[in-house]
């Protein structure tokens, strides 16, 4: 599935640089067609593919990287 919104993308793009698709309402239809598709996708995954999220406290020193309160662990990658 993820190849086949790889290709709509693609597609979409060579159809835009061409000038095969001039109209903006086209292109944003398109566009949220295919990130309709991708939410799709994504919800449609394990759940132990999805990354459990951990908040990092303060005045916690810690070694890791981060993001600026929280970060990503995936217990099954």
């Amino acid at each position: 599935m993820i190849v086949d919104l790889g290709e709509d993308l693609v597609s979409l793009l060579a159809g835009m640089k061409s000038g095969n698709i001039p109209n903006s309402d086209i292109k944003i239809a398109k566009l949220l067609e295919i990130d309709s598709k991708l939410k799709f996708w994504l919800y449609s995954l394990p759940s132990e593919w999805m990354p459990q999220t951990f908040q990092i406290s303060d005045d916690s020193e810690s070694g890791s990287i981060g993001y600026v309160s929280h970060y990503d662990v995936y217990p099954e990658p």
